[in-house]
């Protein structure tokens, strides 16, 4: 899974190093993600999970993209705009409980309808999958929607239509084990997330470190104020550090009162998150300077998983919204 940036860590260097060692399967969200990806990997397969407007067909076909199809009409409108003699590759996108994109197999059977866009002859299915709402919880419904699923399955094989299949997002990768290959599809596990404490966990380290410099450290005595609104007042002598970073980076103004690293010590974030900067209190004794560095997550899960749920989120919405602007510098270990 490399859409979204990648997870905001960089879609094109990602895919490179992933195609490096095997991987060729990529997953995005859109057309334009896809044609990214397509600069980079001119071999590898590319499937783009949501619907693309139907009169781009052509370009999807010049790309060899792989379109995620969810409903017989679209199947229809992608058809009519395929160039003669061309086929599109397609993948069957089924809904087994999430209530997104795919043929709805949870509250019906979609089977006679799936097997009317295989015999579409400017369609060439290559493949169908299901994504599962709830593998990261416990006493959640995933085993039924696999079951949903490869029941499915098993009854398109015996109308002769038997495709490579997946289901398996990072949580169910670590939930199913083997049983969820023999395709899998990881998406914040890839980048050394686990996507629930309680599920198995192989060993996953995060991928990205995200560092800002320290503009300014400076005094500050009781009764001093930090930030818009004057939302933090200094209560005892202490140092804050001014960091170069903000909102506009990606990182959530509701990440104020969480901590972030320096020199190895945690450091409360103070005042309020701004724009292009962010302060936090230093511990007493704490040697810290302009152009040292302050780590807000990634040394750990446990850094950013703190922090999303300091802003009410999740690790992936942090990740994913890493500005463009933020410099990414590629280490391969």
């Amino acid at each position: 899974m490399v859409k979204a940036n990648a997870y905001g860590h960089g879609a094109r260097e990602v895919a490179v190093r992933l195609a490096s060692v095997g991987a060729k399967r990529f997953a995005v969200a859109r057309l334009s993600e896809a044609k990214e990806i397509r600069e980079v990997i001119p071999a590898g397969e590319i499937l783009i999970l949501a619907p693309t407007d139907p009169s781009l067909a052509p370009g999807l076909v010049a790309g060899d993209f792989t379109q995620a199809v969810n409903s017989l009409k679209y199947a229809d409108e992608l058809a009519a705009n395929v160039p003669a003699g061309k086929r599109l590759r397609i993948a069957l996108a089924v809904d087994t409980g999430m209530g997104r994109l795919g043929f709805p197999a949870a509250t019906g059977d979609p089977l006679e309808k799936i097997l009317s866009v295989a015999s579409i002859p400017a369609l060439l299915p290559v493949s169908i999958y299901t994504h599962l709402p709830d593998a990261d919880v416990d006493g959640g419904l995933a085993e039924k929607s696999v079951g949903i699923f490869r029941d499915l399955l098993n009854r398109l094989a015996a109308r002769g239509l038997d495709l490579p299949a997946h289901f398996a997002n990072s949580a169910s990768i670590l939930r199913f084990g083997a049983d969820a290959q023999p395709l899998i599809r990881e998406g914040i596990a890839l980048y050394g997330y686990n996507p629930a404490p309680h599920l198995p966990d192989p060993g996953l380290r995060p991928v990205m470190k995200l560092c800002a410099p320290v503009l300014q450290v400076r005094d500050f005595v009781p009764g001093e104020t930090v930030g818009y609104c004057r939302a933090y007042t200094v209560e005892k002598p202490c140092r804050i550090a001014l960091v170069g970073i903000g909102y506009a980076d990606g990182f959530p103004r509701a990440c104020t009162g969480g901590e972030v690293t320096i020199n190895g010590a945690k450091c409360r974030i103070v005042g309020r998150i701004s724009m292009d900067q962010t302060s936090v209190l230093l511990p007493d004794g704490l040697a810290v300077k302009p152009g040292d560095h302050a780590v807000l997550f990634g040394e750990t899960q446990e850094q950013l998983n703190a922090l999303a749920d300091r802003a009410g989120t999740i690790s992936y919405e942090i990740l994913a919204g890493t500005a463009a602007r933020v410099k990414r510098v590629w280490i391969d270990d």
